[in-house]
């Protein structure tokens, strides 16, 4: 029971920066750190507003994941609130999220429960549109939001794992760590028939998958394995429907398309050539523009995090 203790909804709402999760009390089992960055934008005072999950990598807090995605600029001009998650030393000490262990991603009292409570709290709060509810996660956290969206599935409309991992494949840190550069190539079934067994008859969320073709860190055959587990989780072809190539007229990303057609597709993959294991962004004042480099976050001439808004239909064409 997600526990609610009085906090003023007029703080949440109007506060001018991060809002640190010591001043916002719920049930949160594995002691996560949020930060809470309410929309600017004059018409998100009164209502319920869309939700943006964001999670880190490894050696990231909240405020690095924030600079280099520019999901707080992004929420001013575009009108949905932003949820920053951070890692506690005590849990990992180079503040990876556990995504490898299955209490912290498919139990009731890990992290992924913790950050589904917290989603919850804002929902009842009637700050959050329940139906509108996103997450974007890079490496570590990118595996964790897939295990999010595996867990959760009827929370999340749309996810964006960035250079991440399937859900529920490895158990502990050894194995997390060979399966990194080695993943060992599962049927869709094997990846995905055990979710499907735990949920009946649920509505699974769009699945926006980005991956580095040069990745060191993150071998890039993992985004193969995404595609295979969600594209059987949807019931769809694991043959795409659509391929763009340099995809925006960025050379060397490409696009492709799982579902009925690119405008409709339940599954989104981009691969970027020139790409390593570093976010893309795209730092300036246009509309298409933001983010700061720094650590794991690199001028590409794109950012994904504004691609991942046009997905989910968060931004008008």
């Amino acid at each position: 029971m997600v526990r609610l203790l009085p906090v003023s909804l007029i703080i949440l709402l109007c506060s001018t920066g991060l809002v640190n999760s010591g001043k916002w009390k719920f049930d949160n089992p594995a002691e996560l750190k949020f930060e809470w960055r309410p929309s600017r934008n004059a018409q998100t005072v009164v209502g319920t507003r869309p939700l943006m999950v964001v999670l880190h990598g490894c050696l990231q807090k909240a405020k690095h994941i924030a600079g280099a995605t520019g999901f707080s600029q992004l929420a001013d001009q575009y009108g949905f609130h932003v949820l920053y998650v951070q890692q506690r030393l005590f849990n990992n000490p180079v503040r990876c999220f556990n995504w490898y262990y299955q209490d912290d991603t498919f139990g009731d009292n890990g992290e992924a429960a913790s950050i589904h409570y917290a989603i919850l709290d804002l929902i009842d709060r009637g700050i959050v549109d329940s139906s509108r509810v996103y997450a974007f996660g890079v490496s570590a956290g990118g595996a964790m939001v897939a295990a999010l969206a595996a867990r959760y599935p009827n929370t999340f409309k749309g996810v964006c794992i960035a250079a991440g991992g399937a859900a529920g494949v490895v158990s502990t840190m050894k194995d997390a760590f060979t399966y990194l550069s080695n993943p060992e190539k599962k049927t869709p079934e094997e990846l995905g028939q055990w979710i499907r067994e735990m949920h009946r008859g649920v509505r699974y969320p769009q699945i926006l998958i980005w991956q580095g073709a040069i990745d060191k860190v993150v071998n890039p055959r993992h985004a193969d394995e995404l595609v295979k587990q969600w594209t059987y989780l949807h019931g769809i072809d694991t043959l795409p429907s659509h391929i763009q190539l340099d995809f925006h007229g960025i050379p060397g990303l490409n696009a492709t398309y799982f579902g009925e057609s690119a405008c409709r597709a339940e599954v989104i993959l981009y691969e970027d050539s020139h790409a390593g294991h570093s976010l893309p962004v795209n730092p300036g004042k246009g509309a298409d523009q933001g983010g700061k480099t720094g650590m794991f976050a690199t001028k590409r001439g794109y950012l994904l995090p504004y691609f991942f808004l046009l997905k989910m239909g968060l931004i008008n064409y």
